[in-house]
């Protein structure tokens, strides 16, 4: 039966943890549907990227970190590689769009890697 409201972080991380120790007690294939980066990553030996509609996979991805996973992943390296390289494929399919803020240098504004502006913020937006 699936899960159909959002849960508290606490009680996300038992759930995930619970079926992590389940999975390694039993071995039990497990198909996990998720739209959070971080769960994916770390829940799965393998991650399908799905294009929007129509859902075809885009990308797979052979997590390979080691179990049983602590809570928090960001410490890995390649966790935030492997992150980096889903949100990738939903900026190339427009699931996550960037916009550049038109802030002056040293104000503070916050860009990925590539000079993008913050995820979601329109040029103009909040500008008095």
């Amino acid at each position: 039966m699936p899960i159909r409201r959002a849960l508290d972080a606490i009680t996300r991380t038992q759930i995930r943890h619970d079926l992590e120790m389940l999975w390694l007690e039993t071995g039990k294939t497990v198909v996990f549907i998720t739209h959070s980066i971080d769960e994916a990553i770390g829940l799965s030996d393998r991650v399908l990227v799905m294009s929007p509609t129509p859902g075809r996979v885009v990308d797979e991805i052979a997590i390979e970190l080691p179990r049983p996973r602590p809570a928090h992943l960001g410490d890995y390296p390649s966790f935030n590689a492997y992150a980096d390289r889903i949100h990738e494929a939903f900026r190339r399919f427009g699931v996550i769009k960037y916009w550049e803020t038109r802030r002056q240098p040293g104000s503070g504004a916050r860009r990925d890697k590539e000079g993008r502006g913050e995820p979601f913020s329109r040029v103009g937006e909040g500008q008095g």
